[in-house]
């Protein structure tokens, strides 16, 4: 078994920062659990589909939900809070690809893991982080786009947010 420095960072993290006293890495919804979508939970899809197409292709909302994997899942039971968190750590700086590419991925993982939260821990209040300790000032600022578009999405629920912690804050908030 492959061991990811990023992952098992954010894990402790969690577990000794965050007091998750649940702190999974490479999460996934089980095949025999039964998924059931909410309205509310197809309306955000929907809502986040039209806000940028192009970063989903044509996956209906329960084969989208059955492709995620989270890379590290914390809950704290003492507060309810669910903490899910991508991480992606590149030495040489986080790039998925040609102009605008990185921040539509990001923006699919972040909904995804909303959208996760709803629909297997609706009663918790949840936290989707997306990490990455090296990245250049353009792939910040698309990130960081990405994250506002993904806000406007999910901007009525109060239960949930988002954030990203990117190079310098890295270091500061994790290390």
């Amino acid at each position: 078994m492959k061991i990811e420095v990023g992952e098992s960072l954010i894990r402790s993290w969690l577990r000794h920062v965050e007091r998750c006293e649940f702190a999974e890495l490479n999460w996934k919804p089980s095949p025999s659990w039964a998924a059931r979508h909410s309205e509310k939970v197809e309306k955000l899809f929907d809502r986040a589909v039209r806000e940028w197409p192009e970063a989903f292709g044509k996956n209906a909302l329960s084969q989208f939900l059955k492709q995620a994997e989270i890379d590290v899942l914390g809950l704290s039971t003492a507060t309810s809070q669910l903490h899910l968190v991508d991480i992606a750590f590149h030495s040489g700086g986080l790039n998925y690809g040609g102009q605008g590419k990185t921040g539509q991925r990001v923006y699919k993982k972040l909904v995804r893991s909303a959208l996760i939260s709803k629909t297997y821990f609706p009663t918790c209040e949840a936290i989707v982080y997306f990490v990455t300790p090296v990245s250049s000032p353009g792939i910040k600022a698309e990130l960081e786009a990405a994250c506002e578009r993904v806000r406007k999405v999910f901007s009525g629920d109060t239960d949930l947010s988002f954030q990203l912690i990117i190079g310098g804050d890295f270091k500061t908030q994790l290390i």
